[in-house]
């Protein structure tokens, strides 16, 4: 009865508090990390902080290391977090709640254009971390940094057109006054998994129309090219 009940409470706060103690601190924004955006978390991959996840707008480190590396001289540029099982169900269960307080449409389409002018304005340090893990020429960067500022352009104006459609019933005799319409409704929770070899673009063509559909996200980029995701993440949090 009652002991039982009281054992199960009791059993369900120590797992409550192991999971506490398990979750890491999210990064302080100090010595050296200008707040959040890029050119403070990754101007100088010396200084770069073990960094494994961005969760409702805060760094988290990671308890594992992820090398990434130079693809030009093969050496460790700079080591990562890995996110854990932990820090994954958190990422997914605020996600989902974020999901739940939807953003009307024409604040959507602002944040992807100003997201589009903030990756402008980065385009250098951009193209300098993509030839650092990807190995692309300045040109082959300069070109991704183009095809992303267009996709988020586009996926701003999408923002604002999503209509769903009206259908009259005329052609039902007896029915003649009557219509009826769709609307279309965000599906949540989106999932992103990107690959390498497009570390910016793809990554902004999965994100940017589910933000413009109303979703939430999930990014989970290439292992062998996080440190451009990472920057995409930190943009539009700055956007």
């Amino acid at each position: 009865g009652a002991g039982r009940i009281r054992a199960v409470l009791d059993g369900r706060r120590a797992i409550d508090k192991m999971k506490e103690k398990d979750m890491p601190q999210p990064i302080a924004l100090k010595d050296g990390m200008a707040g959040v955006y890029p050119e403070g978390l990754l101007a100088d991959l010396s200084r770069m902080p073990a960094v494994a996840a961005l969760i409702e707008g805060r760094w988290q480190v990671g308890s594992s290391r992820l090398p990434v590396l130079d693809k030009f001289t093969g050496q460790t540029a700079v080591e990562l977090g890995e996110a854990s099982p932990v820090q994954v169900d958190d990422a997914v269960r605020r996600t989902k709640l974020a999901a739940s307080r939807p953003i009307a449409p024409f604040e959507r389409s602002a944040s992807l254009r100003r997201a589009a002018g903030i990756v402008d304005r980065h385009r250098e340090r951009l193209i300098d971390l993509m030839a650092i893990e990807t190995g692309f020429t300045r040109a082959d960067a300069a070109a991704e940094i183009e095809r992303s500022i267009i996709t988020l352009t586009l996926s701003a104006e999408e923002a604002t057109r999503i209509v769903g459609e009206v259908i009259p019933f005329g052609a039902t005799p007896g029915q003649e006054r009557r219509f009826g319409y769709t609307i279309r409704v965000p599906l949540g929770l989106v999932c992103a998994i990107t690959p390498f070899n497009s570390p910016l673009n793809t990554v902004f063509h999965k994100i940017a129309p589910a933000i413009a559909a109303g979703n939430t996200v999930i990014l989970k980029p290439s292992e062998l090219s996080p440190l451009t995701g990472m920057m995409a993440a930190a943009m539009l949090l700055e956007a």
